[in-house]
C-alpha cells in the first residue's frame, strides 16, 4: 500500500506511490503533500476526505474533516463509523472493499447535493465532541460513579 511514513511525511514508499499514481493516470486527482504542520488549510482545499482504515478507535482526523465541513467517505473502522453512516454523516463501506469504496466515491462525484449534505451533517455532528459537550458528559459520568461507590 501507499502509506506515508518516516520523517516529515516523505517515507520510503513515496516514490513508488508517485510512480503508481502516474502509471494509473491519476496524478491530476490528488497530491502527495509530504509533511504538513497545520492541516486546516489543506483540509479546506479538499473536495472530500477519504479514510480507508481497517480499524481505529475514533480517529481525530474524521472529526477534523467534519469540523472543516468536508464530505467524508470512510471504511467502517468500528461501530462508531457504522453509526455515522446510518446518521448520514459519512458515506461508509466495508474495510478493504475497493469496489464499495469506488462506488461511494463515484456517487459523490456525480452529486453536489450529496457532497453538500454529508458536509453539512458532519459540521453539525462534530459539535457533540466540543469541549463543552464532552466535559458535561464526563462530569455526569463521575457523579454517577460517585453515587454508585457510596
Amino acid at each position: 500500500g501507499c502509506l506515508h511514513g518516516g520523517e516529515r511525511g516523505d517515507g520510503p514508499q513515496r516514490a513508488a506511490c508517485e510512480r503508481l499514481a502516474a502509471a494509473r493516470g491519476s496524478t491530476d486527482r490528488g497530491e502527495f503533500l509530504g509533511w504538513v504542520a497545520d492541516l486546516r488549510d489543506e483540509m479546506r482545499r479538499a473536495d472530500l476526505f477519504v479514510f480507508p482504515s481497517h480499524y481505529e478507535g475514533f480517529p481525530n482526523s474524521v472529526l477534523e474533516a467534519m469540523a472543516a465541513a468536508r464530505p467524508i467517505v470512510s471504511s467502517f473502522w468500528g461501530t462508531d463509523a457504522r453509526s455515522l453512516h446510518a446518521a448520514g454523516v459519512i458515506r461508509g463501506y466495508p474495510p478493504g472493499d475497493v469496489a464499495a469504496l469506488s462506488e461511494a466515491l463515484a456517487g459523490l462525484r456525480e452529486s453536489a447535493d450529496a457532497r453538500a449534505g454529508l458536509a453539512a451533517r458532519g459540521r453539525l455532528h462534530v459539535g457533540a465532541f466540543a469541549v463543552e459537550a464532552v466535559v458535561g458528559d464526563y462530569d455526569t459520568l463521575f457523579r454517577d460513579l460517585e453515587r454508585i461507590a457510596a
